[in-house]
C-alpha cells in the first residue's frame, strides 16, 4: 500500500502518468520492487547485495585461471578464514557488555543473546516503537486489527493479532524479510504486553 502511494505520488509530482515505459515497469513491480519480496527471509539484504558481497569475498581467494584442484584449495581457505573471523567476532561480542538506550526487559534479554550489530538494530526498533501511536481499527472474532502510525515518518502499518494462536503479524513484513521485529511489534508489545518476542 505504501509502495503504491509513493509510486502514484512520484507520477503525479513529475507529471509521468502517461509514460509508457513506467506503465510497463509498474506492471512488473513484483519482480523488482523490494516490498513484494518481503515474504522471504533475506537477512535485510537485496539479491544484488548478497551477490556482490559474496563475489568480492570469492575474488580475493580464487582466480579464474586456477584449475579445479587449486580452486577447491583456495575455496577451502576462504571458508576457514570466514569461520575464524566469525569466531573472533563471537568472542569479542561475548567479552563486552552492550549499552542499553532504554533499561527495559526486552533490551536486557536481547543484549544477552544477539551480536552487537543485531542488538543495535533491535535497539533502534525499540526506540522507534516509542515514536508510534496505535489504535484498534477492527475486530473479527479472535483477530484484532491495529493501525500503528509513526509520528516522524508518517507511515502507517497494520498489525493483526490472533488471540487464538497468539500470533502477531505486521504489514511491513520486516520480521519475515530481515528477521528483526519492527517498531510496530514493539509498540504492540508495550501497549498490550501479550507475548515476549526475543
Amino acid at each position: 500500500e505504501e509502495f503504491i502511494i509513493a509510486w502514484n505520488n512520484m507520477l503525479e509530482k513529475y507529471d509521468l502518468k502517461d509514460n509508457s515505459w513506467l506503465k510497463q515497469t509498474f506492471a512488473l513491480k513484483e519482480k523488482w520492487a523490494l516490498v513484494y519480496g518481503r515474504e522471504n527471509f533475506c537477512a535485510d539484504m537485496t539479491t544484488t547485495q548478497r551477490n556482490e558481497s559474496m563475489n568480492n569475498v570469492i575474488k580475493k581467494y580464487v582466480n579464474y585461471q586456477h584449475d579445479l584442484l587449486r580452486f577447491f584449495h583456495h575455496f577451502q581457505r576462504m571458508v576457514e578464514d570466514r569461520r575464524y573471523e566469525e569466531s573472533k567476532a563471537y568472542f569479542k561480542a561475548t567479552q563486552r557488555s552492550l549499552i542499553l538506550s532504554f533499561d527495559v526487559e526486552i533490551l536486557r534479554h536481547a543484549a544477552t543473546i544477539y551480536t552487537p550489530a543485531i542488538f543495535k538494530m533491535i535497539q533502534h526498533e525499540v526506540s522507534s516503537g516509542y515514536d508510534c501511536s496505535m489504535y484498534i481499527s477492527s475486530q473479527n472474532g479472535e483477530v484484532t486489527e491495529y493501525k500503528v502510525t509513526s509520528y516522524k515518518k508518517l507511515f502507517q502499518h497494520i498489525v493483526h493479532y490472533d488471540s487464538s494462536i497468539g500470533s502477531v503479524k505486521c504489514s511491513c513484513k520486516r520480521y519475515e524479510f530481515a528477521g528483526i521485529l519492527c517498531s510496530t511489534y514493539k509498540k504492540y508489545h508495550y501497549k498490550y504486553n501479550i507475548c515476549r518476542y526475543t
